[in-house]
């Protein structure tokens, strides 16, 4: 009954669901290992080790730039496009030159 165990095997589950999505929502992969690992090793699994788990992996991601956001925003579909196209974002980062007004 390892904490650690259900950890590892969640994280490398979801490390093998990020090459193959690049975009789009981990957690119903995450909560379906998370369900899967805690049976295997027979560990509870509380609320709080599930979210600090969650966190972890959301923590060691790539960080956020605009360039990514708008391939995320894109990759979540036609909604999402249509609310990156009323928004009117751009895709410079913060200091540029286009920050002065």
């Amino acid at each position: 009954m390892s904490l650690f165990t259900v950890q590892r095997a969640v994280l490398q589950a979801l490390e093998a669901w990020e090459r193959r999505h690049p975009t789009g929502s981990a957690w119903p992969t995450f909560l379906a290992e998370w369900q899967r690992a805690c049976r295997m090793e027979r560990h509870p699994g509380t609320a709080r080790e599930r979210q600090e788990t969650w966190q972890r992996w959301l923590e060691g991601g790539r960080p956020l730039t605009r360039d990514r956001e708008r391939a995320l925003l894109e990759g979540a579909g036609p909604g999402a496009v249509r609310v990156l196209a009323a928004l009117r974002l751009t895709s410079r980062e913060p200091g540029s030159d286009d920050d002065v007004p």
